[in-house]
């Protein structure tokens, strides 16, 4: 299985890092399928929706509920929390957002059932009270997968492109040719202003100030992400 998982990432040009390695080892060990241009943005929701199935042992999903309905549920709380530059609510809050966004695509939910259960797979986590997603990785990708078809959120993340850099990273990804995306991109570059520079590599740029809440931790898993690739 080791072998193959190196394999399988040296064949997509995916990094070698412990979390990429442990992603594919686990999408291997239960059979999936893996394309061949799979980036590592895609490995990351192949692996909750993996983790979100009935594939692995342990509490089963709620019976009422298909895998990609329970992602779009975690999709809709991800963006609930983004839109409110916070990285956990509380607990009552999540249980009225989730049982609200349910019965708003028509489906019957037992909201406790499927808290619980994304518990028990380590897709959220609760401390004092409060729900939050227990790996930010995921938060960045399902916040990402939900701003795809949501046009509030990707405005929102687009108001501030620098602070939610990991998102709309991954969200360029996932869209692959996104016209939006691109001319951010571009806009981001032609408002830091360059002075003359000290050599012909570096020169001084403006420093920008961001958010305090998700945006500098999602700067913080980005940096260390990058640490562990080089």
């Amino acid at each position: 299985l080791a072998e193959k998982t190196l394999s399988a990432a040296r064949d997509r040009n995916l990094p070698t890092t412990p979390q990429t390695l442990t992603l594919l080892a686990q999408l291997l060990y239960t059979g999936n399928e893996l394309s061949t241009g799979i980036s590592g943005e895609h490995l990351v929701m192949e692996f909750l929706h993996l983790l979100l199935g009935d594939k692995i042992p342990g509490r089963i999903p709620p019976s009422n509920l298909r895998p990609h309905q329970i992602i779009e549920l975690v999709e809709d709380l991800a963006r609930q929390m983004v839109m409110e530059n916070v990285l956990s609510l509380p607990t009552s809050e999540v249980t009225t957002h989730l049982e609200s966004a349910a019965n708003s695509m028509g489906w019957a939910c037992d909201v406790t059932a499927l808290t619980e259960f994304l518990r028990e797979r380590r897709v959220l986590s609760r401390m004092d009270n409060r729900i939050s997603f227990s790996r930010t990785t995921y938060l960045i990708h399902v916040a990402a997968s939900s701003a795809v078809n949501n046009a509030d959120l990707k405005k929102r993340l687009m108001e501030d492109p620098l602070a939610y850099a990991p998102v709309l990273k991954a969200l360029a990804a996932q869209t692959r040719r996104s016209k939006e995306i691109l001319d951010c991109a571009v806009d981001i570059l032609d408002s830091v202003i360059i002075d003359t520079p000290a050599s012909r590599i570096l020169a001084p740029v403006r420093q920008v100030e961001s958010y305090t809440e998700v945006s500098d931790t999602l700067a913080q898993v980005s940096e260390t992400d990058e640490n562990e690739s080089s």
